[in-house]
């Protein structure tokens, strides 16, 4: 048989105190009693099938703590009780005790105190208990993120020194022509003298 979920460990294990007389379970006590209910051979249930079941019975006495359908004794630091509220969950038979059914009987819960869920477990049971842990981890994780400053990010002065010191780019600029310009030839001017004009001679005779 397969190991049965925590909503259905719920009802007999609130079953278990219906008697309105103190019971101080721990965790090995309930696992032996409720497999019984489910038919359970814990001697053939393979170690994880063992973890998960215990995973679960744990988890089902915390909800009905939570759901203050059982509570601490107050002449005691360990036993605990049905409350009113888990006698009027159990007079209806209900086939499973959830969060549903314990909202619709808030009317008639007279509000216990809290306090009992930390000491509900014994000392074996909360290195065992990986849910608990993980809604520890899950919670503290929160809370640092809450309290957590935003990290400021000093610039890096060597690196800007670094940049600072770099030689700017230089633009390449645009290649001029630097060819001369051709040279024009000029007209040359013939700067040979002119031919001198012989005057005739006058005879003065």
């Amino acid at each position: 048989m397969p190991v049965p979920e925590t909503i259905a460990i719920q009802k007999p294990l609130l079953n278990l105190y219906s008697d309105d007389q103190p019971h101080s379970y721990v965790t090995q006590d309930l696992i032996e009693l409720l497999a019984k209910d489910f038919d359970l051979d814990l001697k053939e249930m393979s170690s994880k099938e063992k973890t998960a079941f215990k995973g679960r019975v744990n988890t089902a006495r915390r909800n009905l703590i939570s759901y203050r359908m059982i509570k601490l004794c107050p002449d005691s630091d360990y036993e605990h009780k049905i409350t009113d509220k888990g006698l009027k969950a159990l007079e209806g038979d209900p086939q499973f005790i959830d969060q549903k059914l314990s909202i619709s009987l808030d009317s008639i819960d007279n509000r216990e105190p809290d306090d009992l869920l930390s000491v509900f477990l014994d000392n074996n049971d909360v290195n065992d208990s990986a849910s608990q842990e993980e809604n520890l981890a899950e919670n503290l994780a929160d809370d640092i993120a809450d309290n957590e400053e935003p990290e400021i990010i000093e610039p890096d002065n060597e690196i800007i020194e670094q940049e600072n010191l770099k030689e700017p780019e230089q633009i390449e600029q645009p290649q001029s022509d630097s060819q001369e310009p051709e040279n024009i030839e000029q007209p040359q001017i013939d700067s040979q003298a002119p031919e001198t004009i012989e005057q005739p001679q006058i005879d003065s005779q």
